[in-house]
């Protein structure tokens, strides 16, 4: 089966657990879409950075970092956030202190 993006989406998040986000990591990895799946770590780190604001859901926030990142990008910039929320900036205890973009982040800056 050889859908478009939001037609297999669609047919994805009709099945029962799956939601936006897993439908865009398996379509990401099986079909080499080029979509920038969000997770609770890059959720994070884009609140963090005032990328994403309270009002921002999945979509909208994928939609900001996806017209901003080029589409041959998107798979990696996705694993690299994941990366850097579970080492860096985790929601716990975040270590600021090895930081890179502190600079630009209102938890860093404290």
């Amino acid at each position: 089966m050889n859908l478009p993006y939001d037609a297999a989406k669609k047919k994805l998040i009709a099945i029962k657990g799956i939601g936006p986000k897993t439908a865009d990591v398996f379509l990401m990895a099986v079909k080499g879409e080029q979509v920038l799946p969000v997770d609770v770590h890059i959720f994070r780190i884009m609140k963090r950075l005032g990328i994403a604001g309270e009002g921002d859901d999945y979509e909208s926030l994928r939609a900001k970092l996806e017209s901003e990142i080029p589409p041959a990008q998107r798979t990696k910039t996705h694993l690299i956030l994941i990366e850097f929320g579970r080492r860096i900036c985790r929601s716990q205890n975040p270590k600021c202190e090895e930081c890179p973009i502190k600079r630009y982040c209102e938890v860093g800056k404290k």
